[in-house]
């Protein structure tokens, strides 16, 4: 069992409520040193460490609390789980690294999207108002070009005497 374990390429360690570890692979043993220099002897206090925080200088807690997740030195994203069985305890490491490079790239095209929609936005509201002014030079344009009309037939009937037709009064 402990052969099987430890070809799996994520850390897995069981240990009782105490802290005792029960079975330990070797992929979790190499993290307890990468992230706190030390081996895996209370499996308890490494949860609460990683909980708060805590790690030496050769990685950096991205995630606290419930799940928290670390990188380490060689840029490796690992997140952690810890699991109560019936009268043990489950503790889990995940390497995340690709997922963490995925997400931080879709942060980025978010960050670029919500420029853009601003942006966006921004041009819809000058359509607006360059439609509205469109439409306000062309009911000028109309009123003007029906009042040049008016004129010119005005001015066509003063200047004609022979179509005149006395106004009625």
């Amino acid at each position: 069992i402990k052969e099987s374990l430890d070809k799996l390429p994520t850390g897995l360690c069981f240990y009782n409520d105490n802290g005792r570890v029960i079975l330990l692979n070797t992929v979790m043993s190499e993290l307890s040193h990468k992230i706190f220099g030390e081996d895996l002897q209370n499996a308890s206090l490494f949860w609460e460490k990683l909980q708060k925080g805590e790690s030496s200088l050769d990685s950096i807690n991205i995630k606290t609390g419930e799940d928290p997740s670390v990188i380490l030195e060689d840029g490796k994203v690992w997140s952690f789980s810890n699991t109560k069985l019936k009268n043990m305890y489950q503790l889990v490491a995940i390497d995340v690294t690709e997922l963490s490079k995925i997400n931080e790239e879709l942060i980025l095209r978010n960050e670029e999207l919500t420029e853009m929609n601003a942006r966006l936005r921004k041009y819809g509201e000058s359509v607006d108002e360059l439609t509205r002014t469109r439409e306000r030079i062309e009911t000028k344009a109309n009123i003007h070009r029906e009042l040049g009309q008016a004129l010119l037939v005005t001015k066509r009937y003063l200047l004609d005497e022979t179509d005149k037709i006395e106004p009625p009064f």
